[in-house]
């Protein structure tokens, strides 16, 4: 399989009341160059996305 970017995102919906939501939604895409571990950047944008770590390539 050839990998070229990988996306992680992370949707938030919050119920207001009298049947009205907001949503929010965020994403990480990253490029995936020849040679690079698909697993570990998965998990790199993962961290970078949901723990609040900055993302370096």
């Amino acid at each position: 399989m050839n990998v070229k970017e990988i996306t992680v995102g992370y949707t938030y919906t919050k119920n207001l009341g009298n049947f009205e939501n907001v949503k929010v939604d965020a994403a990480v895409t990253i490029s995936v160059e020849p040679g690079q571990d698909v697993d570990a950047l998965y998990d790199k944008a993962y961290e970078s996305k949901f723990v609040g770590k900055p993302f370096t390539n």
